[in-house]
């Protein structure tokens, strides 16, 4: 005895191989079959054509998307976006689908806590024809970013201070007071952490104190520009300071120096002899502040 049976497939698109298990009365396994199945329903596919969805505070982010048609499906299709944080809205677009369409879904940010988040773009064609996509977006932290305003290193001297000035904006809508701080220094040196106040997208300069002791290492060393508001994705934010051995100042009418077994030999002064015919230069010698004047010699003659 034959019989007709006749089955219903009402899932989505599928392509594979199926089983079919009859069983008797008792449930027990009497016969079945093996075969494929192929359903291609009309419908949409979607993509998300970008990278780097970065959306800001009070602006506007574009996601752009590509959708196709499957199993011969056209008609206006309604692109928009769901699963949107607090502060996020969507303006849905609508387009006409014929074989493949393209569509900029666009979101606007007021008010949003920043962070990721992971949300949907939607293709809806009516009747049941959807498609979507998950797409993370990034809501970036208000903060600044820092760099050194000098090229090259900062020369600083053993035994005494002086500065680094660093330049700070503010990024991502951050308006407000910040302190910078140096921070990875070598031993025997300091620095004083300075507050600055910044305004959105613009750069204020602020001079950071720093002390050197007598005994600190000579040479160069790599340190960090630091803040409490330190925006993610800032970049240059080290400086490298030349520690050089500690220097004297000289009298103003010094000139002509020279390295001396301590400290170092200047001209300080001079006047012309008569008598044999030359000048005679005066010769100083500095060692850290202190001047220890050498009598007149000659230097060269004169005619």
């Amino acid at each position: 005895m034959n019989t007709n049976l006749t089955f219903r497939y009402t899932g989505g698109n599928y392509s594979g191989p199926f089983r079919l298990i009859a069983k008797n009365s008792a449930g027990a396994e009497v016969g079945g079959g093996s075969s494929t199945l192929t359903v291609q329903r009309a419908g949409i596919s979607l993509s998300f054509q970008g990278s780097n969805s970065v959306l800001r505070p009070n602006s506007t982010l574009d996601l752009n998307v590509s959708a196709y048609s499957v199993g011969g499906f056209t008609g206006d299709v309604t692109f928009s976006a769901t699963d949107l944080p607090a502060g996020v809205t969507v303006t849905p677009v609508t387009k006409t689908l014929n074989g493949a369409a393209f569509a900029t879904i666009s979101l606007k940010a007021a008010d949003v806590v920043p962070g990721t988040y992971k949300i949907t773009l939607t293709a809806d064609g009516g009747n049941g024809r959807t498609a979507s996509t998950k797409v993370d977006i990034t809501v970036p932290k208000p903060g600044v970013t820092l760099s050194v305003s000098s090229y090259g290193s900062v020369a600083v001297y053993q035994g005494s201070g002086g500065t680094v000035s660093v330049d700070v904006k503010g990024v991502e809508g951050f308006s407000g007071a910040t302190t910078v701080t140096l921070a990875d220094l070598p031993a025997g040196v300091t620095a004083t952490p300075k507050s600055v106040t910044v305004t959105q997208d613009a750069t204020t300069t602020v001079q950071i104190p720093v002390q050197v002791a007598a005994d600190a290492g000579l040479g160069e060393a790599t340190v960090r520009l630091t803040s409490p508001d330190l925006a993610a994705n800032a970049q240059n934010t080290t400086a490298t300071l030349s520690i050089r051995p500690a220097r004297t100042q000289l009298s103003g009418s010094a000139s002509q120096s020279i390295r001396a077994t301590e400290g170092v030999w200047a001209v300080t002064g001079g006047q012309y002899d008569n008598t044999a015919g030359i000048y005679m230069s005066t010769l100083t010698r500095f060692t850290m502040g202190v001047q220890l004047p050498r009598p007149a010699c000659p230097v060269h003659p004169r005619t």
